[in-house]
């Protein structure tokens, strides 16, 4: 009897024990920063046209884009192994910044001025599986991260904007599907405020590309008059493949009701950036 009184007691001491020290090593945080185009793909060129009486003389100025610019937030969690190594998984969630090209002809009356405009940027669900490695026992304690990129829900819009003899033709097209891979790093240093509770400032790379699965038109206005209810699926909708095979007329669809197909376009998802935050440790260490 007196040794089932002390069976729940000791199973209660137990559990504490545990508890406390698997608690010490898990670690979360929250943070947010800014990313910077990296690896970076050609996209336009801006081009200024000048027409007169005696010809025409074009400037064309290169522009190069990265969908994985603009502003990510995001939060992390993990266990560290010991005091140096830890493994953690993060979430974070990217709102791409835009890059325009522009191109301009100025011609003579009664042309005149056109103008057209192209718009692009992505945004992204971004899950980073990694190591973090940690060195010091003071205040100041540099880390660094190291692992992959699962990018899920990948989204590119471009949006194309045109004046012509008075005319405004605006276009928007979106592309999504299928899962981006990639690799995540990150080097930083964390403020100690005390036990528990530490700020972070870190220089952070992400190097991934992304083909999307399909297109769609989602928006097609001429001098602001609607145009997508007189079309066809196959006029709005792309699928992409790796392989495709076409009769016909490259990507034209069997039939209107079916999307066109083509071919995987790779586009570039990788920055350089930093990032800020607030680092929580359990148990005290």
């Amino acid at each position: 009897m007196k040794t089932n009184k002390l069976i729940l007691p000791l199973l209660v001491f137990g559990l504490a024990i545990t508890c406390s020290t698997f608690g010490q090593g898990i670690y979360f945080g929250v943070g947010g920063g800014y990313g910077f185009s990296a690896a970076k793909d050609q996209f336009g060129p801006d081009v200024k046209t000048t027409v007169s009486a005696s010809g025409s003389s074009s400037t064309y100025t290169s522009k190069a884009f990265s969908l994985g610019k603009g502003v990510s937030l995001g939060a992390y969690g993990g266990y560290m192994l010991n005091k140096n190594i830890g493994l953690e998984l993060g979430i974070g969630y990217l709102i791409g910044s835009k890059t325009t090209t522009t191109n301009e002809t100025d011609a003579p009356s009664p042309a005149g001025t056109s103008t057209s405009t192209g718009t692009v940027y992505g945004s992204m669900l971004r899950l980073t599986p990694a190591i973090r490695i940690e060195a010091g026992e003071g205040k100041i304690r540099p880390y660094g991260v190291v692992g992959l990129i699962i990018g899920l829900a990948p989204k590119a819009t471009f949006e194309s904007d045109s004046m012509t003899n008075g005319n405004e033709r605006d276009q928007i097209t979106t592309f999504s599907g299928r899962t981006s891979w990639g690799f995540h790093g990150a080097v930083g240093v964390r403020y100690a405020v005390n036990d528990k509770i530490g700020i972070f400032a870190e220089i952070t790379g992400n190097y991934m590309s992304w083909a999307p699965g399909k297109s769609l038109i989602t928006k097609d206005t001429y001098n602001g008059k609607d145009l997508l209810a007189s079309q066809t699926t196959s006029q709005k909708e792309t699928d992409f493949s790796s392989s495709s095979t076409f009769t016909g007329g490259t990507g034209v669809a069997a039939t209107p009701a079916t999307p066109n197909q083509g071919n995987l376009v790779y586009l570039p998802f990788s920055s350089m950036g930093f990032n800020i935050g607030v680092h929580i440790t359990l148990g005290g260490k």
